[in-house]
């Protein structure tokens, strides 16, 4: 029975386990907007190279 008491004592001590999850959420969600960011980044860029060599220009890049 002292076991038992033990156990569920332990289960009240997950502050570091919470400050652990929530530092990991954190930089997961950092790494998500600067992907996000650079994603943009380079729709915007093949955007305006579209928009420089027009609309029939061919993707041949030997010439």
């Amino acid at each position: 029975m002292e076991e038992l008491r033990e156990n569920i004592g332990s289960f009240s001590n997950t502050g570091n386990l919470e400050n652990l999850l929530i530092g990991i959420a954190y930089w997961l969600a950092v790494i998500v907007v600067i992907l996000f960011v650079f994603y943009i980044a380079v729709k915007i860029n093949n955007y305006r190279l579209y928009r420089r060599h027009g609309k029939g220009a061919k993707d041949d890049f030997l010439q």
